[in-house]
């Protein structure tokens, strides 16, 4: 199976499909979080701080300048919490492909 970056950015858009029952498990048989649900938490904080920047951003639209540094910190926040989430994924691509790559 080849591999390209084509192919990776079609994965990249690809929707999540709803969970099987067994894979709604958020601890794993060693007791610890499932990659799932730790990736899961992670999708829902991101949106999470892009929505509450949204939120300041129309919030000091509508105030004017009072709480402008408030509303950038925020975006900044949101923007910086964006880009490693970006990382985070590009690196599982990467060792998803170092994988593939293995003679067996």
């Amino acid at each position: 199976m080849n591999i390209n970056s084509a192919s990776i950015n079609k994965l990249a858009n690809v929707e999540i499909l709803p969970y099987r029952e067994e894979s709604k498990k958020s601890v794993n048989v060693a007791g610890t979080p499932s990659f799932v649900a730790e990736v899961g938490k992670a999708i829902k904080a991101v949106d999470a701080s892009q929505k509450e920047a949204d939120r300041v951003m129309e919030e000091g639209a509508l105030k004017g300048p009072e709480d402008i540094h408030e509303a950038m910190i925020k975006l900044q926040e949101a923007e910086i919490s964006l880009r490693l989430f970006m990382q985070v994924k590009n690196k599982a691509i990467e060792a998803y492909r170092e994988i593939m790559r293995m003679q067996v």
